[in-house]
């Protein structure tokens, strides 16, 4: 392994080859991995796989070239093999790195987000319950006072003057 490049937005950075402990990565980070022949015989090729998205290997076209995007968080691990025939070489060489969600995907925040919309929805039910209940109250007056007057027609037809 020569280099690895992770770069989210415009800010790029090289991380160690031999990190103590897997980097962590953002979420949505692009990675690059480059990387040789352990040899300049013939017949040599490379391959790699991602792990845990790649269980086979998978022929590199001699780029020495792997460009991945951290989609989801989780434990991921680039494998490296050089292979000459059918015969791999018996050292793998692999990058191992953690992907850590966005703030907003995190369960607190989802949490939070649950929590806001119900509080939400709780005001929009109790705003348009107060409305129904004013409506309510005017509709109840004014059928009172048609009722009254109502009743006063009604005296005033049956006991003429």
């Amino acid at each position: 392994m020569e280099s690895v490049q992770v770069s989210a937005g415009e800010v790029s950075s090289r991380l160690h080859l031999a990190p103590s402990s897997p980097p962590r990565i953002s979420a949505g980070s692009t990675l690059r991995f480059s990387y040789a022949l352990p040899s300049l015989a013939r017949g040599w090729r490379m391959q790699t796989r991602f792990i845990p998205q790649e269980s086979s290997w998978s022929d590199d076209p001699g780029l020495g070239l792997r460009e991945l995007t951290a989609q989801s968080s989780g434990d991921y691990e680039l494998q490296v093999r050089a292979i000459r025939g059918l015969d791999p070489a018996p050292q793998i060489l692999s990058y191992r790195f953690l992907v850590i969600p966005h703030w907003y995907q995190s369960g607190c925040a989802q949490l939070l987000g649950l929590l806001a919309l119900l509080a939400v929805i709780a005001l929009i039910v109790r705003w348009r319950l107060a409305q129904i209940t004013a409506q309510n109250v005017t509709l109840e007056q004014t059928v009172g006072e048609r009722t009254a007057a109502l009743e006063t027609r009604t005296r005033e037809l049956e006991w003429p003057g």
